[in-house]
């Protein structure tokens, strides 16, 4: 009987769903950190393999139906709680453990020649124990929340709860990337302690509500009788408030999707490289436009749900629209802007050019917005004013199959003599910081050779800030005139063609077929973009370098800013009002609709 509850659960019936989805997402994130660190040269570092793989599985845990511990009928079974509670545990725990063997499987094939001359650096054992013991301690801690509920609602201190366990853990995970082995099975062991604790002290009996009142509502029937009559005016307005507060969002799944809309946003605007420390990860933030616009795609039709419940309410179409269109963008734009502060807080406090270790041995460099593109492949060599020569090599060559190609004009080679290398670099601190510095004192203070006569930096590097604290590089151009029509333009279009679809006598595999054929091009088309990028053909480095030099160069004028935010404006403005007239024009259906693939298969049941 146990058996067949456990395989009969919610969570084993979802799982097929879920675990085709995880996969493709984990495998996009894989192939993006391995075309990466194939043009850095290096590997992909064990914290980040860890996260991706932990991203996954807390997207299992919070999205999917983790909260049902156990169905209404099964109450009136001679079965005990602690029964029911183990059953729902070992499916979870079974389901995560599933999703976490189809990640480990994804890299153990990119650990093959898919890898090319890049590497993951984490054993794919290691990484499977790590986050086995991180899917124990977490589902145990998730199960704490309202223990004697056979549904636990989806409070906002649940939410809080959820962010806090699944975070907690990532951070966990992240730490013990490092350690040692014999430390990976420190989380398993908490889980062992809570899980025996939460047995303990677990009712012995489910219920579907909570027994005491609590918050406002404790509160509100702790007073007198005479103040409870002469406050009731103002307890029944704000209940108001709260019922109207929970109907116009776009409903509990797609507000806690918000959450990774907002993550997306933060990665786009390149705070990614800000909180790793690494600048080259801001390279990836391009690759995450088309999964920002899938994901605002997917947070919106999930409030198709709820939407028989909004249409009666006395609110103009186009009210309603802005009430549930907006806010997904707006978390979105934070998100950019508060990666955008983070990554240029980073670029301020670290040296803004140095030296980098590559593949063909160390080299100078400087942010790829000041980088140039010779459109026959072959840059111009560099002269001093003493006659002394150097020819740049391309370090970024094949721009989009052409023969151009990005070089960095302030370079210099082994042969060059220490004064020339001077000169480069005193040349990109003026180009880069917009300051000037001599360059007999960048050779005489920076500058030295190493045993084998080549130019090097002296110990702990070109630190030019040691002696100007002052030098920063000038701030990037706009760089959200492109970012955000990118993200939100197609999402807003391809809205407005499932929203067409929501017409008298159009059938209901129509809108399926249409629903899925929207999400399947959005998943070709990043499965093409990290295929085009493990190959060659597209090049993040390169692509980044182009966007951040157009928009650095039009940043450079007040008027061409000016344009091109108007233009910006306009496309997502076109795209909002082509949504809109289709969200107008739209039947609303009187019932429930689930339209997203992980919630039909608890439909059919």
């Amino acid at each position: 009987m146990t058996l067949r509850a456990l395989l009969g659960s919610d969570m084993l019936r979802a799982l097929p769903a879920w675990l085709g989805l995880l996969t493709v997402n984990a495998g996009l994130w894989v192939l993006l950190l391995l075309g990466a660190a194939r043009f850095r040269g290096g590997g992909v570092p064990a914290s980040w393999l860890v996260l991706v793989g932990w991203g996954s599985i807390a997207l299992f845990l919070c999205l999917g139906p983790t909260r049902r511990r156990c169905r209404p009928l099964d109450l009136a079974l001679p079965v005990s709680a602690r029964r029911l509670r183990a059953i729902h545990l070992a499916s979870v725990v079974l389901a995560a453990a599933a999703v976490a063997a189809a990640y480990v499987a994804v890299l153990a094939l990119f650990r093959g020649p898919l890898a090319g001359r890049a590497s993951l650096d984490m054993d794919v054992g290691r990484l499977a124990l790590l986050l086995g013991a991180g899917i124990l301690l977490a589902v145990v801690l998730l199960d704490a929340f309202r223990p004697s509920l056979a549904l636990v609602p989806a409070t906002p201190g649940y939410v809080a709860w959820v962010a806090v366990v699944l975070g907690g853990t990532a951070a966990l995970l992240a730490a013990l990337s490092g350690a040692p082995s014999a430390l990976a099975i420190a989380p398993a062991v908490g889980a062992a302690a809570g899980a025996w604790a939460l047995f303990r002290v677990a009712p012995g009996v489910f219920s579907l509500v909570s027994a005491e009142p609590e918050g406002e509502e404790r509160e509100a029937t702790a007073g007198s009788a005479a103040a409870h009559g002469a406050e009731g005016a103002g307890t029944s307005g704000r209940a108001l408030v709260r019922t109207l507060l929970r109907l116009l969002p776009l409903g509990p799944k797609a507000a806690a999707l918000l959450p990774f809309v907002a993550l997306l946003g933060v990665v786009i605007g390149g705070g990614l490289g800000a909180l790793l420390g690494d600048p080259d990860a801001g390279v990836l933030r391009l690759w995450q436009v088309p999964l920002a616009g899938y994901l605002l795609f997917v947070a919106w039709s999930l409030g198709l749900e709820s939407l028989h419940v909004l249409d009666p309410l006395p609110l103009r179409r186009r009210a309603l629209f802005a009430l549930l269109a907006l806010p997904p963008l707006l978390v979105f734009v934070l998100g950019y802007a508060a990666g955008a502060a983070l990554e240029r807080r980073a670029e301020v406090r670290r040296e803004p050019v140095g030296f980098v270790e590559t593949r063909s041995g160390r080299s100078f460099d400087v942010p790829l917005r000041f980088y140039a593109l010779a459109p026959d492949g072959n840059p111009p060599p560099v002269e001093s004013p003493w006659g002394e020569t150097f020819a740049p090599k391309p370090r970024y060559p094949s721009v989009l199959w052409s023969r151009a190609a990005l070089y960095n004009p302030f370079s210099f080679g082994p042969d060059s003599s220490r004064e020339f290398a001077a000169l480069q670099i005193s040349r990109a601190v003026a180009a880069v910081c917009g300051a000037r510095v001599p360059a007999k004192e960048i050779a005489d203070r920076h500058l030295t050779s190493d045993a084998e006569g080549r130019v090097a930096p002296r110990e702990g590097g070109l630190a030019l800030k040691r002696d100007r604290p002052e030098l920063a590089p000038r701030a990037r151009g706009p760089l959200a005139i492109l970012m955000l029509p990118l993200a939100a333009c197609p999402w807003l279009l391809l809205l407005g063609l499932l929203l067409r679809a929501y017409r008298p006598c159009v059938p209901e595999s129509a809108r399926f077929g249409i629903y899925f054929g929207i999400v399947g091009a959005f998943l070709v088309g990043m499965i093409g973009l990290a295929a085009a990028m493990i190959a060659g053909a597209l090049r993040p480095p390169v692509a980044q370098a182009l966007v951040e030099m157009a928009a650095a160069r039009v940043g450079s004028s007040p008027l061409a800013a000016a344009a091109a935010w108007a233009v910006c404006a306009a496309l997502v403005a076109a795209a909002y009002r082509i949504a809109e007239a289709q969200f107008v024009r739209m039947e609303i259906p009187a019932r429930p609709v689930i339209y997203a693939l992980l919630g039909r298969p608890r439909e059919r049941a």
